[in-house]
């Protein structure tokens, strides 16, 4: 409510923190669900915004694929709790709606789906910006085979140059073969990755809520670095035998220096438990440093990238295990820093069979206090740490979710830093480092076998086995009035950017529907079709002002193209007619609101709310 009546707020957000185990819990799922959301509004944003667009598409093949997302994050889903079958079937689904936004998109779009073209010099990638402020973004090109793959960058008409980065790629160097060992599971040499990869095309800035054509072209070859140093003029990077031993951020002069870990350091920890939660306190956690080796360091067209590869040697010797319950447990690193961007990337590749452990990561900050901020949907909450005294359903778990950063607070005059996470929100501050969790191997199904006693039910994919890959990002910031604008960086990285690759002849990109919107601190979270019972080619844009304070927001209206704008509830329902000021509508978001506006070209003017 917008008024809670006194007495009525209660004390904590969560009474019940122990069942966030589940939040990696088959984490392969949860990671495919977020890609779909975000490719999915993404490309909603796209067809909403373009001119010409909404005429050309078909709203009950868009709404089959909306109903495929309640799907990805039904209860089961989200808790880990469903059989292998039902885990399998879901991430094949989840591949085909992607495939089919994209299909249907560029349909909406007049542009047929044969007419997408493989990423390659000469090629055309036409990305639309679906923020509303210049925030650094990623648009996803084509899956390609990551061993030939070209090197690629993509050109702005001014000059500028965006880098192609592959997640994993055949220039990085191998890992050294174990004794006894043919072939490695991780690293270049690899044959448990993928065969093919997702190229990203990383825009420092475009024009927002438009589309910006670029050429692809052959990327400058890469050659390697020979210090032990990453530096793009917005961050320092030292690195050690064993992983990143300082970052430092040369705006503010704040550095993030190793203490017990590196930074940035896989640690295993003990878990028994089931998929909902841990079901003790963890005897152990162990730091992977020491099994860690730097591999080689190489400065690429546009960005610098150090790897690091380990496994873990205390079980290499057959029958002296140190640690029966791992069968297999080996990793990959990639450090990257991209010129330009003030934030440095990280890319976990794991290969691990295991039972009752978690894999986590350790970035050791020196934060002052272990309170910290949490990003949730449509804001961030203060949270004090988690001390892992709560033993309800016997699952003293230590996590808070994390949406999209996790942030820990800044004090006695040292400026925060931050973790934005690439689809892993299980996050904890304790003894002023910022933890990640990535993995669970769970081996007790007592939530699935308690309901279905009467049949074998299959759950050992729960445990996770085989490779993975994550992605989560360091980045600095100044004080808490900068929360806001963190949580847009941090929202901007988890929205995948619609692009088109198309021949150098081909048709221009589309033309914007001219909007703009004037607003700090306020996410243009979604831009959609109104519901069909509405106006037939009305759109609805969302609003979300991500400041602990009033912000006053000015949408900028592309003259004759929109006759009336009012505000409407989230179900559309229209509860005020706003008046323009010339082409220029002016509002107030109270702290943290989300604000719905329903927008009526002149076709639709005459049309009657609901």
């Amino acid at each position: 409510v917008d008024t809670a009546p006194d007495g009525a707020v209660g004390s904590r957000v969560e009474n019940n923190p122990v069942q966030t185990g589940c939040l990696v819990s088959r984490i392969r799922v949860k990671q495919t669900a977020r890609r779909l959301e975000s490719v999915y509004y993404g490309w909603e944003k796209a067809i909403a915004l373009t001119a010409g667009a909404r005429a050309r598409l078909d709203r009950r093949r868009w709404e089959t694929l909306f109903l495929e997302l309640p799907l990805a994050f039904f209860h089961d889903a989200v808790t880990g709790t469903h059989q292998d079958e039902a885990s399998r079937e879901l991430l094949d689904r989840m591949t085909d709606c992607m495939s089919r936004v994209r299909a249907e998109g560029r349909r909406a779009l007049g542009r047929a789906p044969a007419a997408e073209v493989k990423p390659s010099p000469g090629t055309k990638a036409i990305v639309f910006m679906p923020h509303a402020a210049p925030l650094p973004c990623r648009a996803e090109l084509p899956p390609a085979d990551w061993r030939r793959a070209p090197p690629l960058v993509a050109v702005a008409e001014t000059g500028t140059r965006h880098p192609v980065i592959l997640p994993w790629h055949a220039h990085s160097p191998a890992m050294p073969l174990a004794t006894n060992r043919l072939i490695n599971p991780v690293g270049p040499d690899a044959r448990t990755r993928p065969e093919s990869v997702t190229p990203r095309l990383e825009l420092q800035t475009a024009e927002p809520l438009a589309w910006t054509s670029l050429r692809l072209e052959a990327a400058r070859p890469p050659h390697p670095l020979p210090d032990r140093r990453l530096d793009n003029g917005s961050l320092e990077i030292r690195l050690g035998e064993h992983g990143v031993e300082e970052v430092r951020d040369l705006r503010s002069g704040a550095t993030a220096a190793e203490a017990a870990q590196t930074l940035g350091e896989i640690l295993l920890e003990e878990d028994q438990g089931d998929p909902w939660g841990t079901r003790r306190t963890p005897a152990f956690a162990t730091g992977l440093g020491e099994y860690t080796r730097l591999l080689g360091a190489a400065r690429f067209d546009g960005y610098q990238e150090a790897w690091y590869g380990g496994r873990y040697e205390p079980n290499l010797r057959f029958g002296r295990e140190a640690d029966p319950k791992i069968f297999a447990l080996e990793w990959y690193v990639t450090v990257r820093l991209i010129e330009g961007l003030r934030r440095l990337d990280f890319g976990y590749e794991i290969f691990w069979k295991s039972a009752d452990r978690r894999v986590r990561v350790a970035f050791p900050v020196q934060a002052p206090t272990d309170a910290g901020y949490y990003s949730i949907p449509a804001g961030w909450l203060r949270r004090d740490r988690y001390e892992k005294t709560e033993n309800h359903l016997w699952s003293p778990n230590g996590d808070w979710p994390a949406l999209h950063f996790v942030a820990a607070a800044p004090g006695n005059g040292r400026c925060g830093w931050a973790v934005l996470n690439g689809g892993t929100p299980s996050a904890r501050i304790a003894d002023g480092t910022l933890f990640i969790s990535l993995l669970r191997s769970p081996r007790f199904g007592h939530c699935l076998e308690r309901y279905a006693q009467d049949y074998p039910m299959p759950t050992c994919g729960m445990r996770d086995g085989g490779w993975h890959y994550f992605e989560c990002s360091l980045m600095p910031y100044g004080q808490e009035a900068d929360l806001p604008a963190l949580a847009l960086q941090a929202a901007a990285l988890n929205q995948a950017a619609p692009c088109l690759l198309t021949t150098e002849d081909a048709d221009p990109p589309p033309r914007g529907l001219g909007l703009r919107l004037d607003a700090e601190d306020v996410e243009l979270q979604a831009a959609k079709p109104a519901f069909a019972a509405g106006p037939r080619d009305a759109i609805v844009l969302r609003l979300v002002n991500h400041a602990p304070a009033a912000r006053t927001a000015r949408l900028h209206l592309p003259p004759g193209a929109v006759e009336t704008v009012a505000r409407c509830n989230l179900l559309e329902d229209v509860e005020e007619t706003l008046e323009p000021t010339g082409d220029t509508v002016q509002l107030t978001l109270r702290p943290f609101e989300i604000r719905s506006l329903l927008l009526r070209p002149p076709s639709a003017a005459g049309a009657a709310p609901r």
